[in-house]
């Protein structure tokens, strides 16, 4: 009689999407929500990791510009999903600015936040047609994926446990590739203009910055919507970030990440 009554609720939980208001991942559902409405001001559309939305959060009050940056853990696979949901709606926009940092490129849907950032909100028949055979492939590796939607599952932070298969030095693994090719032509399918650009990153990790750019570039056949991609990237000192990539007081770079985004300090 518990269970059943455990699996109603659950499942009640489920269909008012309670879950997505209260647990670790709700940023992303938030940007889902987001992403489905017509903003019909909006002229600059922002998408992004966390560091992103940090910066860009408060742009979301003013009346031409969405910000939809919420996490690198959705992969460049979400935030696909999340840009052709928008200009679904949004006809309007004029501009796109992805901001990403050169440490989450490699995710290839292989991670131990995949399960409850990007399955548990993606992974339904809304979004599915736009899976790439090697994403259903890296899907397909991922313990209990198919049970990711059963309700008590779906509405809890539960998460199997994923070993990455990292290579090192990587750059971009395959899923980045191909979301990010499907990010650029679909811009230019509909004329907007795309700025691809990292946040700044702290001067301790310069070196590994580096070291990416000398693997990407070694591997040939460069993207051209890299091609400046880490040259522009400018470096803070490390007192300013309360970990390897996020700012303690994002307050003290917004006026001029904006400025430089979008011509406005406030």
């Amino acid at each position: 009689m518990f269970g059943l009554g455990f699996l109603g609720l659950s499942t009640l939980i489920l269909k008012l999407e309670w879950h997505t208001y209260i647990l670790p991942n709700k940023e992303v559902f938030e940007a889902i929500r987001r992403s489905k409405s017509a903003k019909t001001p909006t002229k600059l559309l922002i998408i992004g990791d966390s560091v992103a939305k940090q910066i860009f959060e408060e742009s979301n009050n003013i009346d031409t510009i969405t910000s939809l940056a919420c996490n690198q853990s959705i992969d460049l696979i979400g935030h696909y999903l999340l840009l052709k949901e928008f200009l679904s709606h949004n006809s309007q926009v004029e501009r796109v600015v992805f901001i990403y940092n050169p440490f989450s490129f490699d995710n290839d849907l292989d991670h131990k936040f995949t399960y409850n950032y990007f399955l548990k909100p993606f992974y339904n028949k809304h979004y599915t047609a736009d899976f790439t055979p090697h994403a259903k492939k890296q899907i397909a590796k991922i313990p209990f994926s198919k049970i990711v939607n059963f309700p008590i599952v779906a509405i809890s932070f539960w998460t199997p446990e994923i070993t990455p298969n990292k290579t090192k030095d990587i750059f971009l693994s395959e899923t980045s590739l191909e979301y990010l090719q499907k990010i650029v032509e679909m811009t230019r399918e509909k004329g907007i203009p795309l700025t691809l650009s990292a946040a700044p990153i702290k001067i301790s990790r310069k070196k590994e910055v580096e070291l990416l750019k000398e693997s990407y570039l070694a591997k040939g056949n460069p993207l051209s919507i890299l091609e400046n991609y880490f040259e522009n990237i400018q470096y803070l000192p490390d007192e300013l970030y309360v970990d390897d990539i996020h700012f303690s007081d994002p307050k003290k770079i917004r006026a001029t990440a904006e400025k430089e985004i979008y011509g406005r300090s406030n």
